[in-house]
C-alpha cells in the first residue's frame, strides 16, 4: 500500500485537462446553486407582487366603501341637523327627498333606508320597497343594532334570504341631534357582486387554476371571479379568518385544500379590506404558480450540463496545441527567475503562444533596463536619505540656527543639483519672511529679496499655501520680484514650505538657470525637508529664545549693579545703551531725556546709536511723531511692521539719511507718575521684536528712570 503514499505527478496537458474539468464541474455546480437560488428569489418577488396586487384590489374596495360611507355620513348629519333637541323622532317631510336623490346617484343598488332609534324602518327608496320594508324592524339585523348602540357606521356580512337574487350587503351610518343623541340609522345595500367590489375582482384571473375572492368577516365569499362561489364558505376558512381578525396583509406559499377527496395545494394573497372588516384573497394552484420558475431552473441546469459535456473534449485537444510552446516558455522563464538576463527568448508562429513568447522576451529586455533603472533609483534614493540623515545630525549636533541652515541648504543644493537656493524664516509678525542663507545669489538678488510678505513670490505662495510649488519664471506671481527673477536667469524654481507640528517657520526655496522638471520624488522630498527643517528650526529657535531668556537676566543683574555702581548721567547711559544692544537684534538705538514745561519742552537726545554710529548729543523740541505718542500715553509702544500699521501710528521723524525702520520699540522713562525721558529700539526688517523685549525693556527702564533721577540729583 506504499504507492497510496506516493505524490501523484502529471504531466501539464494532465494537469491542465484535470483542472479544466473541475472548473466545469465547479461552474455547473455554482450555476445549479444560482439556480436554485434564483428560484427562491423569484418565488419571493412573485410572492410579494401577488401580496401587493392584494393589497391594490382591497385599497380600491377600501376606498369605495369608505367613499359610501362618508356620503352616509353626509346625509346622516344634515338629517341630525333638522332634529329638535330633546326629540326622538327624524322629521319625516325630507326623508323622501334625500333618500330619493341618495338612490339616485347609484352606489347603492338594493335600497337606502332610514329607522328610527328603535330601528324601525321609517322611509325607503326605491318606492317600490315601501310597502314591504316601511315599519319593518331592522334592530334584528347585527350591524344596525351595533350602529344604535356605540354610535358607530358598521358594515354587514353577507345578507342571504332576502326577497332578491343573490347575496346583500348594508352599510349604516347613525343619526345624532345637536345633543349627540341617536336618533336612527341612515342606510344603503348593494350587491357585492356588481362593479362597486366585483369590478375590482374580475382582471385577478391568474392562469387556469387562479382565482380572486372577497371574504367577509365571517368567512363567508362575498364577491369571486368563480361562478357561483358568491355566498359560500371560503376554503382556505380556517387561514383566512385569523388574518381578518389580525388586519395584516400575507401571502402563504403552500395552503393545502381538499376537492372532492383530493389534497390540492394553493398560493394564497389576502389582503384585509379595513373599513368592513373583510379580506381580499388571490388564489393560484402552487404548481401552476410556480411552473415557470421551475422551467427556467431545470433549463440552466440541463444546458450546464450539455456545455459540461461538449468542453471535454475539446479542452483535452487544445491542451495538446498548447503543452509543448508552454514548456518551452517555462524553461525561458526559469533562466530569467535565475538571473540570466542576457539570453533571448526564442519564439515561432502567429498563435497566442508565440505572441506570449514575444511577451518574454520583450519582459526580459525590460527587466534588464529596469535593473539599471532601480539601481539608479536606488542610488538616488540613497543621496535622498542621506540628506536628510545629513539634515538631521546637523540638527543633532548643533542647536545653532545660522549652521543648521547653511548645512541643510548645501546638502540640498547638492541632492537636487541645482544651483541656487535660499531659506527664509518668519517673522514674529506671522505675516513677513526673512532670508536668512542663500547660495548662488547676488548681493543685489539678495536684498531685493531680503523681505517678503505671505504669498508674495514662489516662497510666500508656498508658505501660504501650505505645500510645496513648482513653477517656471513665465509663471512668477509677483510683479515686484519678477524682473530681479529674471535679470538673476533663473528658469524654474521650486519652493516648500517648513512646518513644524503644523505651524508655519518659513519655507525653503530653490531655482536653476536651465528649464527643468522637478519629479514627483523630488517633490516629496522637498516636503519631507521642509518637515524635517522646520522641527529643526522650531528647537533651534527654543534654544535661542532660553539663550536670550539667560541673558537677559543677566543683562538685567549687570544693569542693576551698574546703575548702583555710579551717579555719572553719560556713563549710566552707555552702561544701558551697550548692554540693550547686546540683548536685542536692533539697528538703532537712543535714549531721550527731556526738561521743560509745557509747549516748551525739549528732548535732549544724550545717546543716539545708527547701526552703529554715535550722534553727538542735541536738542530738539517735542513735536508730534512716536516719541511724542510714548510721553503722551505713559505707554511702550510696539511696532511690528512699519508698513502693515503705517495708517495707524503717527508720522515717523527721521533724521539726515536715516533709513525708514520696519520695527520700533518705545519704553517711557517713569519716575513715580512723571515721564523723565524715553528710549526706543529700531530695526530695519519687519518683526524685530516681539512682547519679550517689551517685557525685558520696560524693567530696564523703571531702573534706568531712577538711576537718572539719582542721578540728576
Amino acid at each position: 500500500m506504499g504507492w497510496l503514499r506516493r505524490p501523484i505527478r502529471l504531466g501539464l496537458q494532465a494537469r491542465i485537462t484535470a483542472l479544466t474539468a473541475i472548473v466545469l464541474v465547479a461552474m455547473f455546480v455554482v450555476m445549479g446553486l444560482i439556480g436554485f437560488r434564483n428560484q427562491a428569489a423569484s418565488v419571493q418577488v412573485g410572492l410579494e407582487l401577488r401580496q401587493a396586487l392584494a393589497e391594490t384590489v382591497a385599497a380600491h374596495v377600501d376606498y369605495h366603501i369608505g367613499y359610501m360611507l362618508d356620503e352616509l355620513a353626509a346625509v346622516a348629519e344634515e338629517l341630525g341637523r333638522d332634529v329638535p333637541p330633546g326629540s326622538g323622532d327624524v322629521p319625516a317631510e325630507r326623508l323622501y327627498k334625500v333618500l330619493a336623490d341618495l338612490y339616485r346617484d347609484g352606489m347603492f343598488t338594493y335600497d337606502v333606508f332610514v329607522t328610527d332609534g328603535r330601528g324601525i324602518v321609517l322611509a325607503v327608496e326605491p318606492e317600490t320597497l315601501r310597502t314591504t320594508l316601511v315599519g319593518a324592524d331592522f334592530s334584528q339585523h347585527p350591524h344596525i343594532r351595533r350602529a344604535l348602540e356605540t354610535g358607530q357606521p358598521q358594515a354587514s356580512g353577507v345578507i342571504s334570504g332576502v326577497a332578491v337574487s343573490g347575496p346583500l350587503v348594508s352599510l349604516v351610518v347613525p343619526i345624532k341631534n345637536a345633543n349627540g343623541e341617536i336618533v336612527g340609522v341612515i342606510g344603503g345595500a348593494f350587491d357585492p357582486t356588481g362593479p362597486t367590489i366585483s369590478g375590482f375582482l374580475r382582471p385577478m384571473a391568474l392562469g387556469e387554476t387562479g382565482y380572486a375572492q372577497v371574504v367577509d368577516g365571517q368567512g363567508m365569499v362575498v364577491a369571486s371571479t368563480l361562478p357561483g362561489a358568491a355566498g359560500m364558505p371560503s376554503q382556505h376558512h380556517d387561514l383566512i379568518l385569523p388574518l381578518i381578525q389580525r388586519g395584516e396583509p400575507t401571502v402563504s406559499p403552500d395552503a393545502p385544500i381538499m376537492e372532492e377527496g383530493q389534497e390540492f395545494h394553493e398560493v394564497v394573497a389576502f389582503a384585509p379590506v379595513s373599513r368592513l372588516g373583510w379580506g381580499i384573497t388571490i388564489e393560484q394552484d402552487r404548481a401552476e404558480a410556480l411552473a415557470p420558475i421551475i422551467q427556467a431552473r431545470n433549463q440552466i441546469l440541463l444546458w450546464a450540463a450539455v456545455a459540461l459535456a461538449l468542453a471535454m473534449p475539446l479542452v483535452w485537444f487544445t491542451t495538446r496545441q498548447v503543452t509543448k510552446p508552454v514548456l518551452a516558455l517555462a524553461g525561458a522563464a526559469r533562466r530569467i527567475a535565475s538571473g540570466d538576463l542576457s539570453t533571448p527568448v526564442a519564439a515561432a508562429g502567429s498563435d497566442e503562444v508565440a505572441e506570449l513568447g514575444r511577451n518574454f522576451e520583450a519582459m526580459r529586455r525590460r527587466l534588464a533596463a529596469w535593473g539599471e533603472e532601480l539601481e539608479a533609483a536606488v542610488q538616488r534614493r540613497t543621496r535622498q536619505l542621506a540628506t536628510l540623515y545629513a539634515i538631521d545630525r546637523a540638527a543633532a549636533q548643533s542647536l545653532e540656527l545660522d549652521k543648521i541652515l547653511n548645512d541643510a541648504l548645501d546638502k540640498v543644493l547638492e541632492v537636487l543639483e541645482v544651483e541656487a537656493g535660499g531659506i527664509f524664516l518668519l517673522e514674529a509678525d506671522g505675516e513677513t519672511m526673512t532670508l536668512r542663507v542663500s547660495r548662488g545669489l547676488s548681493d543685489e538678488f539678495a536684498q531685493s529679496v531680503q523681505h517678503i510678505r505671505l504669498g508674495e513670490g514662489i516662497s510666500g505662495r508656498a508658505a501660504a499655501e501650505r505645500k510645496p510649488v513648482v513653477l517656471d519664471v513665465g509663471d512668477y506671481p509677483t510683479e515686484r520680484l519678477a524682473p530681479v527673477i529674471i535679470q538673476a536667469g533663473f528658469q524654474t524654481l521650486a519652493s516648500t514650505p517648513l512646518l513644524s507640528a503644523g505651524e508655519l517657520v518659513g519655507a525653503l526655496n530653490v531655482g536653476t538657470r536651465r528649464a527643468r522638471a522637478f519629479p514627483p520624488e523630488e517633490i516629496e522630498l522637498l516636503t519631507s525637508i521642509g518637515q524635517q527643517l522646520g522641527g529643526a528650526v522650531a528647537n533651534a529657535r527654543l534654544h535661542q529664545e532660553t539663550r536670550q531668556r539667560a541673558e537677559r537676566l543677566s543683562v538685567l543683574n549687570r544693569i542693576a549693579h551698574a546703575l548702583a555702581a555710579t551717579l555719572n548721567l553719560d556713563e549710566l547711559l552707555e552702561i544701558v545703551h551697550r548692554e540693550i544692544m547686546a540683548v536685542v537684534e536692533a539697528d538703532t538705538f537712543f535714549i531721550a531725556l527731556y526738561d521743560g514745561e509745557a509747549a516748551q519742552r525739549e528732548l535732549d537726545f544724550r545717546i543716539r546709536i545708527d547701526k552703529g554710529v554715535r550722534e553727538p548729543p542735541e536738542r530738539r523740541p517735542m513735536a508730534g511723531g512716536l516719541t511724542a505718542a510714548v510721553v503722551t500715553s505713559k505707554q511702550p509702544l510696539l511696532i511690528r511692521n512699519f508698513e502693515r500699521e503705517k495708517d495707524h501710528l503717527p508720522p515717523v521723524k527721521l533724521w539726515g539719511t536715516m533709513e525708514a525702520p520696519q520695527s520700533w520699540l518705545g519704553l517711557p522713562l517713569l519716575f513715580g507718575k512723571d515721564v523723565i525721558g524715553v528710549f526706543s529700539v529700531q530695526a530695519y526688517r519687519p518683526g524685530a521684536f516681539d512682547e519679550a523685549d517689551q517685557q525685558v525693556l520696560s524693567t530696564i527702564a523703571d531702573a534706568v528712570a531712577v538711576a537718572v533721577e539719582n542721578a540728576r540729583l
